[in-house]
Order: C-alpha cells, then structure tokens, then sequence
C-alpha cells in the first residue's frame, strides 16, 4: 500500500510526541507551570490560545487540507500566488538552486526580486514538506495565530489587562480583512499579521528606554518585506510613524523618534537583501495600475458593521473588514471611560478613517500621502481599514478594562460575556469564506517535455498549472509586468527557445531556471538568441561570448568555433543586500551586549 508523505510525516510526528509524553514523569508539567515566572506562565498559555484560535478561525482549510489544487476562483489571485510559490519550490527542490529567477512568467523575468515573491521566510519550511498548495495553506492559519499572540502582546505592553488583551487580539485575529484576501489568494496580505508585533516592540522599547526591541522590530518589519508584504510595511510604517510623534508630545520627549529611527534603520538594514533586489527590480518594470481616488466615506458603515461581506464579486472583497457593534461599543467605552490612556489611539484610529476615506477633496490625507516615495503606488485606500483594526482592538481592549473596574465584582463577567459573543459574531461572519479556498479543481495541463513558451490567452489565468506543465506564459498575469519580447511556441513565427542568427547549430544540454548550457557549433562568428527576456544579471559562465540584448532578448555573441557555452543569472543587489543583512545582525547583538552590560553595570554600581 502506497502512503503519502504528508501521511508518514504526521504519524511520525505523532509516534515522537506519544514516546515524549510516556516518558515524562507523572506531574512533570505541573511542577514546571508552578515554578515558572508569571511572565513566562502567561506566555505559554498565550501560545496555546493563538494556537486554539487559529484552529478554531482557520478549520474549514484544516478539515479539507489535501483538497485540490487550485480554489474555487480559480481567476483569483490564487492562481498567481500558488505560481509564484511552486516555481521556488520547485527550483530549490528539483534544480537544488536559489530561486533567483523565473523562466515561467512574462517570458522570464527576476523571482527574488519580484516584491511579491515569498522566498525568505520561516514558512518556506512548510512548502518544502508538504509542497505550496498544502504549505500555502498551513501558512494562512499559522498568521492567524501569530495575529493573535501579537495584539495580545501589544495590549500587555500598554498596560491592558489580560481580558482586555482577548479582546484586542479577538478583534484583530478575527476581522473578516484577513478572511476575505484568503480567499481571494491574497497571500501578500498575511504579513499584516506581524503589525502589531512591531508596534509592540516599539512600545516596549519606550517604557524600558531600550533600543534593542526597537532593533527587534526592524526585523519584523522586514520580515513582512521578505514574505511579499510590501502594503503591510507600508501601513506598519505609516501606523508607527503617526504613534511615535503623538507620543513624543505627550511625555514631552524625544526619546520615541529615537526608537522609531532606529526601527526605521534596521528595517532597511535586514531588509536589504530583499529592498535592493525589489528596487532594482520595480525600477526597470512598471507597476499597471493607477491608485484608486475614490470616496469610501458612505461605505465605512458597510465594511465595518455589515454581516454579508462581499466574498465573491472580484474587486469588493477588498473593501471589508468587520468588527462589529459589540467590538465597537466595547472601543467606544474605552475612549470614554478611559480617556487619558485611549487619547492617543483614538486620534490614531481618526487619522486612518481619514486615510480610509479616499480622495474626497484635493487636500484629502490620501491624496498628499500619495506625494511621497513608495506610497505613490499604493492603490486602494481602505487597505488601511487592517491596521485601524487592531486601533480599534487596543481601544476595546481599554473598554473592557473600564467594565471591570466600573462594574465590580461582575463586572470581569459581563466583560468575558460581551467577548465571547463578539467572538462568535466575527467567526461566525469570517469562517465562512474559508471554504472556497478548498473548493475546486483545475485541470492539469499536458506536461512537456522540453520547457517552451505559449502565448495561449487561456493560460492567463493558469499560470500555477502552467509552470507544474513545464511552460511559459507570455500573456500572464502580473501587476509589475516586463516588456514581453519572446515569441510563443504557438506563433508562426517561433523559431526555438534558442537559435543562431547565422549558420551553424546549437543544441540545448542542460536546462535550468538560473543556468542554461549550449553545444554551439559556428563555422562563422555569429549570434546566438534565447528566448527569454534580457536581465542585466544574466553572465557567461563558461565558453567564450559578449553577453548582450537582441531586441529585448538575452543574446550572446560568438566567435567561430564549436564550445560548450553556460549562461547563469545571479543578482548582484542581492549579495550586496545580504552583506548589509549580514553586517546589521551584528550590529543588533553588538547593541544588545552594550545594554546589557549597561544594565548590568547600573544594577552593581549602587551595591559597589
């Protein structure tokens, strides 16, 4: 009987935890859970919850996990994200090389540096045990927890108490945004799960006067980078960048802006090796889309409180994101009860609605926004609705602190009951769009045996099924789109994925995403064309030959002569970012050992 790996994975996984568990002595974990600090004691039932609450939001995915290959919607951009997914997979799993770049998309054109691609990351873990579609899924879920425990943690570090920090984690893990760009395929859009990680850090830095958790949060930061999160670190950017400043008026120092710089300086640092690829890359191809100058302003009551979302109809999907009434009266309690310590965050949550609001006027926060670097190409302005959700859940978070102190002793049970419900209403609203993304099958493509490009206007949207077929799409689908200068294997004019302009013959040995090599036999000095586009990356690695563009496509010119010609892509912004990465690690463990030693040093010097 055949067995599947996902099948022998798990039951090993489950033979190693039953062996760990039998052989733990009885009482092993009580004793631990007593003697452990109450810090530490919170942090793991705070996992376990996150855990418990993404089983709980992300089970229609869990129940139906090896469900088909492609969604429902199968125009949706889960079709471009499971691609993009599968050629990483694939290059690294098959050719055993760094998915540097993609021969499968718009006639070849750079993968790492693609902003949307999604190569560095713990994740990619999961993509390489289950392979993308499962992987992809389990990445979801994972977020889900991971949005938990954050809002979690930034509500304990603002002093909220541990019911309140429920709410605020509930409201922000369980608004419909997250499950509607799921599914959609909107993969780019779990990154906003390490927002409120990152405000944290920033607030923790604050009330210990420390600049590693600010060192801590670049990294977050630019993690949400390396998992394709180009609008979520925009936002997380934009959100810190209106908080730090309040604060910083409010104690009257300059402390905060310190903590947001130097935030702001390791987010590129550890960004580097993903920013200076993505540069290069958006600086050579344009981005299609205008942004959007729209007027949300009469349909904020809609996206915020309606409890038919709109799933299906492309386009409106992006608009939502529902907290409720019990969420929002829970905020609006915060606000009033406690207005001292909610002053800030409601200002916060004023200013993104305005953001939100659109372009209603040509002095209107979205229309100047779109006046400065890299925030001009963001698009739709009620994507900020993500991050006014977690405003809202901190400001819940301070309502439910205000019931329990208003309404002693039941007040900690009232509050636990207008939690749970409001709990239930948002998973009862987000679950339900989980199951298109189990739903649906794609037919698979013939495979071929050779790679070869088409220009089929049918593969626009297949382009998953396309890649696993070993074929090339020229009328693909992709927001930042290269010249399209190769011809289709179904063109009359095609003559091969490579060929000489002159006489003699050339033969493909060994083909790869990254490499290609050629037995060339010239009897005179020629040029040879493959039938990919041009990249300033790609380089002669052996055989002699002038690296250069034919029309927009990777040309060599050759000397006379039989040889064996390899060409390879490598990107130089990449090994300059990754030395940059690599020098900002040490410097947060160098600024980490100094503040150590610096407190070490103020803790002696009063005994000494």
């Amino acid at each position: 009987m055949k067995i599947s790996p996902i099948t022998l994975c798990t039951g090993r996984v489950r033979a190693m935890l039953a062996l760990w568990f039998v052989q733990t002595p009885p009482g092993f974990w009580r004793r631990r859970m007593k003697n452990a600090s109450p810090i530490k004691t919170e942090a793991v039932w705070v996992a376990l919850g996150s855990i418990a609450f993404a089983l709980c939001f992300g089970y229609p995915i869990l129940r139906h996990l090896t469900r088909g290959d492609v969604p429902k919607f199968s125009y949706s951009d889960w079709d471009y994200g499971l691609s993009l997914h599968w050629i990483s997979f694939h290059t690294i799993t098959h050719f055993h090389q760094f998915p540097f770049w993609d021969p499968y998309r718009c006639g070849g054109m750079p993968l790492f540096g693609n902003p949307q691609s999604s190569v560095l990351t713990p994740f990619l873990l999961l993509h390489l045990l289950f392979g993308p579609v499962i992987g992809l899924r389990l990445e979801f879920v994972s977020h889900i927890a991971i949005a938990f425990g954050g809002a979690y943690f930034l509500a304990r570090v603002l002093g909220i108490s541990r019911l309140g920090a429920v709410a605020c984690a509930g409201l922000f893990a369980g608004s419909s945004w997250y499950y509607l760009h799921t599914e959609i395929g909107h993969y780019v859009f779990m990154p906003y799960a390490y927002l409120p990680w990152a405000a944290a850090l920033l607030c923790l830095g604050l009330e210990r006067r420390r600049l590693t958790p600010a060192a801590l949060g670049g990294l977050v930061m630019a993690l949400m980078l390396t998992e394709g999160g180009v609008y979520a670190l925009l936002h997380t950017a934009l959100l810190l960048a209106l908080l730090a400043p309040m604060i910083a008026l409010q104690r009257r120092s300059f402390f905060p802006l310190m903590v947001l710089a130097v935030m702001g300086a390791f987010t590129v640092g550890f960004g580097a090796i993903k920013l200076l690829p993505g540069l290069a890359f958006t600086g050579v191809y344009a981005r299609l889309w205008p942004p959007n100058q729209v007027n949300h302003l009469p349909l904020l009551w809609f996206e915020l409180f309606s409890r038919v979302q709109s799933p299906t109809r492309f386009g409106n999907h992006i608009y939502d994101a529902y907290i409720g009434v019990l969420f929002a009266g829970l905020a609006l309690l915060g606000i009033v009860l406690q207005f001292r310590r909610a002053l800030i965050w409601a200002i916060l949550a004023f200013a993104l609605l305005l953001l939100v609001a659109g372009g209603f006027g040509p002095y209107s926060p979205w229309v100047l926004i779109h006046k400065l670097p890299f925030f001009a190409s963001t698009r739709v302005p009620v994507r900020l609705l993500l991050p006014f959700t977690l405003v809202v859940g901190v400001l819940a978070g301070f309502g439910t602190d205000a019931i329990r102190a208003m309404a002693k002793p039941w007040g900690a049970r009232i509050a636990v009951l207008l939690i749970g419900l409001a709990l239930i209403d948002c998973w009862s609203v987000s679950t339900r769009y989980l199951h298109y993304v189990v739903k649906g099958h794609d037919a698979a493509l013939s495979p071929s045996p050779v790679f070869h490009q088409w220009r089929n206007q049918y593969l626009h949207h297949h382009m998953f099924m396309a890649a696993k077929a070993n074929i090339g799409v020229l009328s693909c689908y992709e927001p930042v789109r290269p010249p399209r200068y190769p011809l289709g294997f179904d063109q009359p004019d095609y003559q091969g994925e490579q060929y000489l302009l002159g006489a003699g013959t050339v033969t493909l040995e060994r083909w790869t995403p990254n490499a290609l090599s050629f037995d060339i036999d010239a009897p005179a000095p020629t040029m040879m064309v493959v039938n990919q586009n041009y990249e300033p990356g790609w380089r002669v690695a052996q055989g002699a030959g002038t690296l250069a563009a034919n029309n927009g496509l990777i040309a060599v010119q050759l000397p006379a002569g039989k040889q064996r010609l390899e060409l390879v892509y490598r990107s130089q912004h990449f090994l300059i970012g990754l030395s940059i990465t690599l020098v900002t690690f040490m410097a947060m463990l160098l600024l980490w050992g100094y503040e150590r030693w610096r407190a070490h040093s103020s803790t002696a010097s009063p005994a000494s």
